[in-house]
């Protein structure tokens, strides 16, 4: 048993769907009481689908089942290929409402023709069985691949992204919003082309609502804000969706999950987007588009998939902000624990005086080297050039006292010896006075003298070494940041002259200004009908780089030229800041007959390009396509290890069967070695041609070379 809305299995005796709380009471009979019935078990439907279908199509196997279809893979018995036919479950075939959303389903898918939307070829109804043919496609979805890979390159993300927003902006141009875009609904075909499936509930905007007031239809994981919160949506809700998409290629998984779809919902009202580690520049730029695309307001959005296809072409040179023009910030002390330093004295008011002139800086003078006394007061020149004192004579010694002598007279006591004593030493203090004054003082002088200059000479010698070494650390840092500047300067303006190339400068001598983005415009050429195959677009004589550029402000004359076409021209007026779009549609020119299919190619004169030979639009260059001859197989060279995966090599299949020109590789195998043997290969085989009007014709094809088993 299944859920009537979302497809989940339930059991016969629930009464409501443990995923969406669907009411199955209908359905199942559960919870009318103990005398109520079970429903009667549901009948074999692949067995009652395959015999209302039995004179027209041979049902091979169940691909899928949905919230309200079921998706079978079968054969057409009158055009003897394989299809898939998506069949109302009889379960649902009661309710009138399922059944006008499935008609509807495939009515909306019928009527859109795009290379990237999957073709819808018959709706049916045989007895109780309602249908739909569409094309089989026999690649797998992007979920599957998600889930065996898990993240995704780049270049793959942005071709997908570019694919399917083609796909969606083409619908959006009729008016048809898809509602459900996730990865089980992009599919892969055999050239790893991506397509746009399952418009089950895509709503055409001029249509009538098929929910009811506040009830939101579609995947939890990859719903808008506005469809969370079951508003009216537009083509920006698939915007944001294919967003989802594009971050769960990039990461690996999706951005926001929950326990039940109220709390996935929330989240994407209410939270921020969460930021991914990111290796590769390429990535955080793509992560940058992918972040416009799921702004929570549709208004901060790329308003169209013409807008999301020039940011994707663009993302690789993504704007970055030049870390040399960046200003500096000064981290505050208070940050780093340290004081504030106290605020600056306000300036001197003038006086009417001339400023003292600023001190010069002078040279650091060296330290001088330690030594025992190093903490010893410094002696003077004079204190240390004089000789050291000599002792002082010893006092005279007091006079005796007289002694008297019996005989009346007086007698001095001691002797002269004292006295001469003293003489002496008085006579060798003063030869020695002499002999220092004369002879040593200046000997101690000259060399004090000699000590001096010695010491002058070297301070001297090492303040200039110290200059001269502080100057040229100066200007090895002088040079070394000149270079760097240069350097980063020359990069910057490489990379804005690869990125977006000026517009030709016309300077006139009445006006001689410098553009800035006051005064310019961006010019957007909307192609319609048919579109030319390489165009030659010019702007006042001067040729335009791409489709879309930016133009001065003012009135421009634009000429368009291309093969089987008349030219173009026309007068464009470019207003400041705003994208112009201006329509173009080209006449064929007398005698060429045009191809009005997807690609929008001149059919006689673009069959030999394979842009148009491999699509085929409308059998345009072929009614059959070239086969080999051969199985395209050969054994893989020794230096091979593991599984070797198939090479795609596109070859050129003239009238004859044998290839033209040289084989080019379309996808390389996993083995360079082996990608180049099956290049060497293709340029071998021989092919049955591809038939024209019953008649041999030059088409291209991609062959898959595979390695034989051993």
């Amino acid at each position: 048993m299944f859920c009537s809305r979302c497809g989940t299995q339930v059991e016969t005796s629930v009464r409501f769907c443990p995923n969406c709380g669907e009411d199955l009471s209908k359905l199942t009979g559960a919870g009318q009481g103990k005398t109520a019935q079970m429903a009667a078990p549901q009948e074999d439907e692949t067995a009652l689908i395959r015999d209302g279908l039995k004179e027209e199509y041979d049902l091979e196997k169940e691909l899928g089942r949905g919230g309200m279809a079921v998706v079978y893979k079968a054969r057409d018995k009158q055009l003897e290929r394989e299809v898939a036919i998506k069949v109302l479950p009889f379960s649902l075939s009661f309710d009138a409402e399922f059944v006008e959303r499935f008609q509807r389903e495939a009515r909306t898918a019928g009527k859109l023709e795009h290379p990237n939307i999957i073709p819808i070829y018959r709706v049916g109804r045989a007895g109780r069985v309602i249908y739909f043919v569409m094309k089989f496609i026999r690649g797998k979805s992007l979920s599957q691949a998600i889930e065996a890979r898990g993240a995704m390159p780049v270049p793959e993300i942005k071709r997908m992204l570019k694919e399917a927003t083609g796909a969606l902006g083409y619908a959006h141009k009729h008016g048809i919003v898809h509602r459900d875009i996730k990865p089980d609904n992009i599919m892969f075909d055999e050239l790893g082309q991506a397509i746009v499936t399952d418009f089950g509930i895509a709503k055409a905007q001029s249509g009538a609502r098929l929910t009811g007031t506040g009830m939101s239809i579609g995947t939890p994981h990859y719903m808008s804000p506005e469809q969370a919160r079951a508003q009216n949506l537009d083509g920006r809700s698939d915007i944001y969706s294919l967003g989802v998409v594009a971050y769960q290629c990039l990461t690996g998984h999706v951005p926001f999950d929950g326990e039940d779809s109220f709390s996935i919902g929330y989240k994407h009202i209410m939270e921020e987007l969460p930021v991914p580690a990111l290796d590769t520049a390429e990535q955080r730029d793509l992560f940058a588009v992918v972040q416009k695309m799921m702004a929570k307001k549709p208004e901060d959005r790329f308003q169209n998939a013409d807008e999301l296809v020039l940011a994707l072409e663009g993302s690789g040179a993504a704007s970055q902000a030049d870390l040399s023009t960046m200003r500096t910030l000064a981290i505050e002390p208070a940050k780093l624990g340290m004081k504030p330093p106290p605020p600056a004295a306000p300036p001197p008011k003038p006086t009417g005086k001339p400023a003292a002139p600023p001190i010069a800086s002078q040279a650091t003078t060296p330290l001088p080297r330690a030594s025992a006394s190093f903490g010893k007061p410094k002696e003077t020149e004079a204190e240390a050039a004089a000789p050291p004192p000599l002792p002082a004579a010893p006092p005279p010694p007091p006079p005796r006292p007289a002694v008297k002598r019996p005989m009346g007279g007086e007698r001095k006591s001691g002797s002269k010896l004292p006295l001469a004593l003293a003489a002496g030493l008085g006579i060798v203090a003063l030869g020695l006075g002499g002999y220092y004054f004369a002879v040593m003082k200046p000997k101690q002088a000259e060399a004090a003298a000699q000590r001096a200059r010695q010491d002058s000479i070297s301070r001297v010698t090492l303040a200039g070494a110290d200059s001269v070494r502080r100057d040229s650390l100066a200007r090895v840092a002088a040079a070394d940041s000149q270079r760097r500047a240069d350097s980063i300067a020359a990069a910057r303006r490489t990379e804005l002259a690869r990125r977006d190339p000026p517009p030709p400068r016309r300077d006139t001598a009445r006006t001689r200004t410098t553009r800035t983005a006051a005064d310019t415009g961006t010019l957007s050429i909307a192609w319609r009908g048919t579109t030319p195959a390489n165009p030659r677009i010019t702007v006042d004589g001067q040729p335009l780089p791409r489709r879309v550029s930016k133009l001065p402000v003012g009135t421009h004359q634009l000429r368009i030229e291309a093969e089987g076409f008349r030219p173009y021209t026309s007068t464009v007026t470019i207003q400041a800041g705003r994208t112009n779009s201006h329509p173009v549609r080209m006449e064929a020119a007398a005698g060429t007959r045009t191809d009005t299919a997807r690609t929008g190619n001149t059919a006689g004169a673009n069959c030999a390009s394979p842009s148009v030979s491999l699509p085929n639009p409308r059998n345009a260059c072929w009614d059959t396509r070239p086969r080999p001859r051969l199985t395209p197989q050969i054994s893989a060279p020794s230096s091979c290890t593991g599984q070797v995966r198939p090479a795609l090599i596109l070859v050129n299949v003239g009238a004859t069967g044998e290839v033209q020109g040289d084989p080019t590789v379309n996808r390389a195998s996993n083995c360079e070695a082996f990608t180049a043997l099956a290049r060497a290969f293709a340029l071998d085989m021989t092919f049955l041609p591809a038939q024209k009007g019953g008649q041999p014709v030059a088409a291209w094809v991609i062959v898959s070379i595979s390695a034989s088993r051993n």
